[in-house]
């Protein structure tokens, strides 16, 4: 998206993708352009919902021409972006609000309501037990003041090899502190060990299979945003010791910039599914991590899906 239609070094110009509106296509090295047109051409934005704002917005881009100086097209635009952030953000907490408010139909999970119901049942019941007396006093510990490098945590977990947890990590989940990979892995580990150990012990093939937050971050680091030759190795059984591809679930944690979120990969049910507490989505993610199945299945099984 970043640089369509700007000026080549020959004094050429690059054309936009059908639909695109040209922004920052003049300037002292591009060619001079005839007056526009004096009925405004139609601006594709990206907005939802919300008519008024978005003419707004349209007619604030449409003024933004290539005739106009450079620094009030480049302001307007800013503008412009910064006003259509805002409004997406908007929307964004309007609809949270309304899913809250009011009761949801969840999407049926494969096997019905027996055994998985009740496994979830359990789970809920483990996760939201009262802290005992112990409890309480380690995390009293772990959060006091002291050296910010003192390891309070260290194993080798499932899948995800040797980690550790310092008191610098421990102070990322408090409020207002911006969480980081470390202490997001360190849990991914802990759950992995616990997965294992239901399943049946470390070598046995359990159900769910736990990236860590780098994963991401090497599968679409390339100049098309995907390289499945970066994380090809990861999933082999003689690295993890188990087919990834027979787990019902992937789990990947992603970091967005500014926010966490997550990404399920049910193998089982043969869908993709983003969760966001903002309620937002990610298109990209979702078909990057459909193309990464495809290949898996390719690269493993050779077998196109």
């Amino acid at each position: 998206r970043g640089e369509v239609g700007r000026a080549t070094t020959d004094g050429g110009q690059r054309s936009a993708p059908p639909g695109w509106r040209e922004y920052g296509t003049h300037g002292a090295s591009a060619p001079a352009m005839a007056s526009p047109d004096p009925s405004p051409a139609a601006v594709r934005t990206a907005l939802g919902r919300l008519d008024a704002a978005e003419l707004a917005l349209e007619v604030r881009a449409t003024n933004a021409s290539p005739a106009a100086p450079a620094a009030v097209a480049r302001e307007a635009e800013w503008s412009r972006q910064i006003e259509e952030m805002e409004l997406q953000a908007l929307t964004l907490k309007a609809g949270r609000a309304t899913l809250l408010s009011s009761p949801q139909e969840l999407e049926p999970e494969s096997g019905g309501k027996g055994a998985d119901a009740a496994a979830v049942a359990a789970m809920e019941a483990e996760l939201l037990a009262q802290l005992t007396p112990e409890q309480h006093s380690l995390i009293t510990a772990a959060t006091a003041g002291g050296l910010k490098t003192e390891i309070l945590a260290s194993g080798t977990f499932t899948g995800q090899g040797a980690l550790e947890m310092t008191r610098k990590d421990v102070g990322t989940m408090a409020t207002g502190e911006w969480l980081n990979d470390e202490m997001v892995n360190f849990t991914i580990g802990i759950m992995a060990d616990r997965e294992a150990a239901r399943c049946g012990g470390i070598g046995s093939q359990p159900s769910v299979h736990f990236f860590n937050t780098f994963f991401m971050k090497k599968l679409c680091k390339g100049d098309d945003g995907y390289v499945y030759n970066a994380v090809r190795r990861w999933t082999t059984k003689k690295k993890l010791g188990y087919d990834m591809l027979a787990c019902d679930k992937v789990i990947i944690p992603v970091h967005q910039g500014i926010h966490w979120v997550l990404a399920v990969v049910d193998l089982k049910d043969k869908v993709v599914r983003y969760l966001d507490s903002l309620l937002g989505e990610d298109k990209p993610l979702t078909k990057d991590l459909l193309r990464w199945v495809a290949d898996e299945y390719t690269n493993k099984r050779e077998v196109n899906v």
